[in-house]
């Protein structure tokens, strides 16, 4: 699925200890694009940013138990760069993309 500059996602109630949280996904790129770069948030707390590479990656962050509570928490992706395809010239697609995500992995760690 496209994410636009920022994605959201609820997750379920995730535990008190740390987690390894992983995400597949490939950025959004087009001659002369810019470099891209996601930075991962969970209940808002910031857990650090990764720049990506043209094609599909997987990408890892491990993350404490500040910004959880016991329910549910928002696990937010900012990206630097959305650009629609109408915009660079690649198609009359007018979708402001930034990078498609294609699987998410939490685990605890121990």
């Amino acid at each position: 699925r496209w994410a636009t500059q920022e994605a959201r996602l609820i997750l379920p109630r995730l535990g008190a200890g740390p987690l390894r949280i992983r995400l597949r996904l490939q950025p959004f790129v087009y001659p002369q694009s810019p470099g891209q770069a996601v930075q991962l948030e969970l209940g808002g707390v910031p857990y650090g940013r990764a720049s990506l590479t043209p094609g599909w990656q997987w990408i890892q962050f491990d993350v404490g138990p500040r910004g959880r509570s016991s329910g549910a928490v928002i696990l937010t992706l900012r990206f630097d760069n959305a650009h629609s395809p109408a915009d660079v010239g690649l198609s009359p697609d007018r979708r402001t993309l930034s990078a498609a995500v294609d699987g998410i992995e939490i685990s605890a760690v121990r």
